[in-house]
């Protein structure tokens, strides 16, 4: 096998040129010329990753149009099956796809045949040129077209930016990326260019600029960015430090990016001192851009930045995650772009490499507590996501479970049997023809990786070129060599393939890259800091003098694997790291310890007992080996190193301390600072003050520590380091929830809340926990609610303590504790289960002398805070309602103003929004709350208003939040169908991919309860999802393959009919007709409602739904429910199931070959066989002569499943398609607002998604009122309620 996947030739060269962009039909043509070195005497086949595109010509040497083939297995994973909904059963065919075109073992998309006439010229070792014509229309991913709606959309084009590698092929043009055996890159410097057009028309531009890059550079790693300079240009800004150093953003974000990118240049001289290296490339481009496939997307010489990420100096939050992100881009340059992996087995190195470096410049300049803090918080994401799904390993290549590689006869009898037939493949996957106008992939083009890039995307999961359908950006084609190592023989317990990214789940990565940088941390305790730095010097000098190098023989210092960095390693220092390797890297899972401890008075001695009670569980295994343990005692902090060898180990260490009495004494920490303690509650007999395992961090493993509350309190008082003292929180927390209470617990976590030295998380941690402990003494709680006292004390007037003082945010701690307090008080319970009164009116007294005019700082996320404090006082109603009969009469008088507040931050968010919309977003939140609780009706329009596209999206996520959270207790189909139908038409890719993330991350229904939600249609959908409709994003593949194992697991859906006979009943909202011109030939589940697209004339992106709210009607509770859409012509209260139709199933005698399939019709019905299914030969000979009785018995049958049957599936409204009036054709959209001149003041831009005093234009002013509007139903038109029988 390895020897037929020896390539026959190299790439020496590229040539990649664009003609042509049609911003109004989203179309890009272009041109690339491959040049091959042949490293045989005859090539019969070239493999060219080209999805999306319609190739029209192949060339060889500009003169021999050649035949070529196209096939794409991922347009229909399940080719062979149309009933198996078993996701055990997709994985393996999707698994088979991605191999059969994956570069890394040198397949792709399109296969070129070499004709006889070129075969001289392969026999001489001549340079063979192979030119491929192509166009890109409409791409589905990878590309991606912002152009605002409205009058004069298009001379408002912002550009063409990438979404990122999320797709299991390429995109945009033509690239062709091999690695060959030896691991060198076939690139020559000269074809690797940037694109800007200077000077462009609508259909094509007429002059472009080619900056070349001096340096060799994989072609995987280059990003092209078009922009429109006539239409929407660009701003320019150079940066004042480094001239190298250019930034670009739209014209009204200059103020802010001025402010964001003055760290850049801090970053590029931190790394070029810590590497002792200069940056190796002469120059660097950041690029902010709206809807931004992720934050951040990194490429040679260049990153895209999501311009949601910038901010003004006065924001405070946000500066910490944007410069965490410039940083991480500025990382990449040195390790992902100019150093670049080997395979996909080894993107850990690169990635892992960025993101330690990245830590590095944290813990200097942000302090050692954060970056602590930080490891601490990532290590406990990957060790829970360990346990629940599996062992992450990064390296999987020794995996055995590698699917077999089809041959080209096994493609083309493949082929033959069908792939989905519609509009956008073409019925035979294969052709052989000649000719300029042939078109294959998806209706010309689709693309699965940033925009035009020939390469992938280092700052997503799925970005590297390699894998299912191949090359990032363009018909690229890339091949990577795989390293040896030791062999796993763990057992593959996860529902995806980890041997390829496109085939990954989107968290498994995400977990992934955050063990690698873990893993890159507890390697540079092995070998000490100077030494890792030293390794990581000798990677990039040995890159650069390969970079400037005309011959390929050296390249392969540009390509970093596992085998290739433990030589480089051991070359270095000295040490062999090959175990640690086979340990860490090759092997997953993590440590689980339990410990319990005893001193023995007598022998003045700890016996200590290490348990490892869980290594049969998932994600956790065995460990053998050198443990650290630390022991606080009288006399000083000792540490101990103790070698565990069995699962359960009991140890002695003696102890230096012997017990005091009554001396006092200061008592030194390991900080070497000693301290004054109160002993008074400590054991007078034990010297041993707490005690602390593996305290460095320097293993993966999950710690749990048995000892005394008084000890975890002396932790928490007196520790330094940020993960003790977090650790002590969340041990008293389990002790409050367990109601092991003391006024001791009490007092230490005043203190640690009062003390300024501590660290403002672990203050804001204790504050939480204080809560907590507070409610467990509610029945002997004795004086003012907890932390009243000490919120007055910091925040109070000095004049009057029990109001507020001006705002002042200087202070950064003393900030993120005003933050905190209110929230922590509201959580506050009495004995009756409610809010106090004292703290309901210290939080309304906060609402009401709130005063940030003399603060240089905005305020917005602690106005956000507040109402999050107000959603955490709600309680549960005391008398339960009837959802139709709740009204303002029968809201007690502090919920009333609880409303009021609510309503009164969320209409004046409209009017002077804030940065982000924060204010919004928790309001979001905070109805919900009132609607679990009983206080509101529990309706959903209002969410739906406000997740609908073109809302700003930390606005929509919010609402997607709401509108997930609503399923499980009160949801129903339509709530249900609005959902899917974002994560299916969505124009925004990042929101499609949210949706089915949160939904997964909270789940309408659990596994085999029975909901009324679990109906066959939704498997439908979801399983068309996983199947045919994001053959080219694979990030929104795995996030949907996530929801479906996680609502049915590994087995067979249950409400899936057991036998093809039996009649099948689709609920009609969740399908319509079937679309014959449809991207997907789906079948009669294709029903997605699309979002409406077209917004007002006023502005397309960044609204804020629906419009102000009055709390002036006594109606407000059916006020909240209801969204007024301004419109030119008309001003309409619309409710979001007006005009609902009623649906009535019925069952039809259908014969079986008159039933509807999902699958395409050229897909044969005999290549499935399922279980109970009918048998063939006599059978059916019997069924024949007996037609009329099983006639008769079917209409019984039919008859009585229609009574008997169709009450158990749920009856649901549909929503028309016509929301807004009955004249109108489009949905209606929260943004369709007409623009008051009263908002002039309130400036904004278009695409910049910034709030207030960032983005001035952003949001329109909204000045009208939507008071008691309420949509009345005719008294014709019954509607079907859910569950209601017809």
């Amino acid at each position: 096998m390895k020897k037929d996947l020896q390539k026959a030739y190299k790439l020496s060269h590229q040539v990649l040129s664009l003609t042509g962009i049609n911003f109004t039909r989203q179309t890009v043509i272009g041109y690339t010329e491959l040049t091959l070195l042949p490293t045989k005497d005859s090539i019969r086949y070239i493999w060219v990753n080209c999805k999306q595109c319609c190739v029209y010509k192949v060339c060889f040497n500009d003169v021999l149009e050649v035949p070529f083939q196209y096939y794409d297995p991922l347009l229909n994973v399940c080719q062979d099956d149309n009933k198996t909904r078993n996701i055990e059963f997709l994985n393996s065919c999707l698994s088979t796809a991605v191999t059969s075109v994956n570069p890394e073992l040198g397949r792709g998309e399109l296969l070129v045949t070499v004709p006889s006439e070129a075969q001289h010229m392969i026999q001489e070792g001549k340079p063979l040129r192979v030119s491929i014509e192509f166009s890109l229309e409409k791409p589905q991913c990878g590309l991606h077209f912002v152009i605002p709606q409205g009058e004069g959309s298009i001379a408002e084009v912002r550009g063409l930016c990438g979404s990122g590698g999320g797709g299991g092929g390429g995109s945009g043009s033509s690239s062709k990326s091999h690695h060959n055996d030896q691991g060198g890159t076939s690139y020559s410097g000269k074809d690797v260019f940037y694109f800007s057009v200077k000077n462009a028309h609508a259909c094509s531009p007429r002059y472009i600029d080619m900056y070349y890059k001096k340096s060799q550079l994989i072609m995987r790693m280059l990003e092209i960015r078009i922009g429109h300079e006539l239409m929407m240009p660009f701003t320019v800004y150079v940066d004042p430090y480094m001239n190298e150093l250019t930034h670009f953003c739209l014209p009204q974000l200059l103020p802010v990016m001025k402010a964001c990118s003055k760290y850049l240049h801090q970053a590029f001289e931190f790394f070029e001192e810590m590497l002792s290296i200069r940056y190796p490339y002469t120059s660097y481009k950041q690029v902010y851009v709206d809807e931004a496939y992720s934050d951040l997307q990194s490429y040679a010489t260049m990153s895209v930045v999501s311009q949601n990420l910038l901010c003004s100096s006065r924001i405070i939050d946000q500066v910490y995650e944007t410069r965490e992100v410039i940083v991480l881009s500025v990382a990449r340059q040195f390790f992902g772009c100019f150093l670049t992996r080997y395979s996909w087995s080894d993107s850990w190195l690169c990635e892992g490499v960025a993101r330690y470096l990245t830590g590095l410049y944290l813990k200097k300049y942000f302090g050692f507590n954060h970056y602590k803090h930080w490891i601490h918080s990532e290590l406990q994401s990957v060790v829970e996501y360990e346990e629940e799904f599996g062992s992450i390993v990064l390296d999987p290549s020794s995996c055995p479970t590698e699917p077999k590689i089809p041959t080209l006869a096994s493609l083309n009898r493949s082929s033959k049997q069908g792939s989905p037939s519609n509009s956008n493949t073409p019925a035979k996957p294969s052709f052989s023809e000649t000719g300029r106008n042939r078109h294959f992939g998806a209706g010309g083009g689709r693309s699965s990786t940033p925009s035009g890039s020939s390469s992938v995307n280092t700052s997503t999961p799925f970005g590297s070129g390699g894998g299912g359908g191949g090359g990032s950006g363009s018909s690229s084609k890339s091949h990577h060599n795989d390293q040896g190592g030791t062999s796993y023989s763990g057992k593959d317990v996860f529902y995806f393939s980890v041997k390829n990214a496109h085939a990954c789940s989107p968290r498994y990565i995400d977990m992934y890259y955050k063990k690698s940088q873990l893993i890159m941390r507890m390697l540079e305790i092995r070998i000490g800091h100077e030494l890792m730095m030293q390794v990581l010097n000798k990677h990039l000098s040995l890159g650069l003098i390969a970079s400037e190098q005309n011959i390929c023989s050296g390249w392969s210092h540009l390509l970093l694997s596992t085998a290739n960095f433990t030589n480089q390693i051991f070359t270095v220092t000295g040490k062999n790291i090959t175990t640690f390797c086979d340990q860490c890297v090759r092997e997953g899972g993590h440590a689980k310890f339990k410990m319990n401890f005893l001193f023995n008075r007598k022998r003045n001695i700890v016996e200590m007992t290490i348990e490892q009670p869980c290594i049969n569980e998932t994600g956790i295994k065995r460990y053998d080996g050198p443990l650290m343990v630390w022991i606080q005692e009288l006399d000083g902090t000792f540490k101990h190193t103790l070698q565990i060898e069995h699962t359960v180990a009991k140890k002695e260490i003696v102890c230096h301390s012997k017990s005091r009495r009554n001396k006092k004494k200061k008592i030194p920490l390991c900080t070497g600072e000693e301290v004054d303690m109160d002993l008074s509650h400590l054991d007078a007999d034990s010297p041993v003050l707490w005690l602390r395992l593996d305290p460095e961090l320097s293993m993966m493993r999950s710690v749990r520590v048995h000892q005394p509350d008084n000890q975890w309190q002396y932790q928490l008082r007196h520790e330094r380091d940020v993960t003790a003292q977090i650790d002590a929180i969340n041990a008293l927390h389990a002790m409050a929830k367990a109601g092991n209470v003391s006024v001791e617990m009490r007092n230490s976590l005043n203190a640690v809340l009062e003390n300024e030295n501590v660290y403002y998380k672990v203050r804001c941690a204790a504050a939480h926990c204080l809560t907590t402990v507070a409610n467990s003494m509610a029945a002997t709680w004795n004086g003012p609610p907890a932390m009243m006292q000490i919120f007055r004390k910091m925040f109070g007037s000095y004049s009057c303590p029990n109001i507020i003082k001006q705002h002042d945010f200087d202070n950064l701690q003393n900030y993120f504790i005003l933050k905190t307090l209110p929230v922590a008080m509201a959580g506050l319970r009495n004995i009756h289960q409610t809010c106090p009164p004292e703290v309901l009116a210290f939080l309304f007294d906060l609402f009401k002398y709130s005063d940030n005019t003399k603060n240089q700082m905005s305020d917005n996320f602690y106005r956000a805070s507040l109402v999050d404090a107000l959603a955490a006082a709600v309680s549960p109603a005391a008398v339960q309602h009837d959802p139709a009969s709740i009204t303002p009469d029968t809201l007690s008088d502090s919920y009333r103003k609880i409303l009021s507040e609510i309503v009164r931050y969320l209409n004046l968010d409209k009017i002077l929004p804030c940065y982000k919309l924060t204010v919004t977003v928790s309001c979001l939140r905070a109805i919900r709350v009132l609607q679990k609780n009983g206080h509101l009706p529990p309706k959903s329009s209002i969410f739906m208003n406000y997740a609908a596209y073109p809302v700003f999206i930390d606005v929509r996520l919010s609402a997607i939040d709401q509108l997930i959270d609503f399923l499980p207790s009160c949801g129903g189909i339509n709530e249900l169908n609005f959902l899917l139908n974002l994560a299916e038409t969505d124009p925004m890719p990042r929101v499609r991919y949210e949706v089915l993330r949160r939904l997964t991350l909270n789940k309408p229904f659990k596994m085999g309860e029975g909901h009324k939600l679990d109906t066959e249609p939704l498997v439908e959908r979801l399983w068309a999802m996983m199947n045919n409709n994001n053959s080219y994003d694979s990030r929104i593949r795995g996030a949907a393959m996530d929801l479906y194992y996680a609502l049915y697991g590994r087995r067979r859906p249950s409400c899936i009919p057991a036998s093809s006979s039996e009649p099948v009943i689709l609920h009609s909202s969740l399908h319509t007709p079937v679309n014959p011109k449809g991207p997907l030939d789906r079948g009669p589940i294709m029903a997605p409602r699309r979002i409406n697209t077209h917004a007002s004339p006023g502005y397309r992106g960044g609204s804020m739904g629906p419009q102000v709210v009055s709390l002036d009607d006594p109606s407000i509770v059916q006020t909240l429910d209801v969204g007024v859409i301004n419109r030119p012509g008309h001003r309409v209260g619309v409710s979001p199931i007006a005009g609902a139709v009623r649906v009535k199933e019925e069952v039809l005698d259908v014969s079986e070959e008159d039933s509807p399939s999902v699958w395409p019709s050229h897909v044969s019905d005999s290549s499935v066989s399922l279980p109970d299914g009918d048998a063939a030969g006599p059978e059916r000979a019997h069924k024949s002569s007996s037609k009329k009785r099983k006639k008769d018995k079917k209409h019984k049958r039919h008859k009585r499943v229609k009574h008997e049957r169709l009450p158990r599936f749920d009856k649901f409204l549909v929503q028309d398609a016509n929301l807004s009036s009955p004249e109108s054709s489009n949905p209606p959209s929260p943004t369709g607002f007409g623009t008051s001149d009263n908002s002039a003041s309130v400036a904004s831009a278009p695409g910049t998604g910034l709030g207030s005093g960032v983005m001035p234009v952003q949001f329109p002013t909204i000045l009208g009122t939507i008071a008691g509007l309420k949509q009345e139903k005719p008294d014709d038109d019954h509607t079907l309620s859910e569950g209601e029988v017809d």
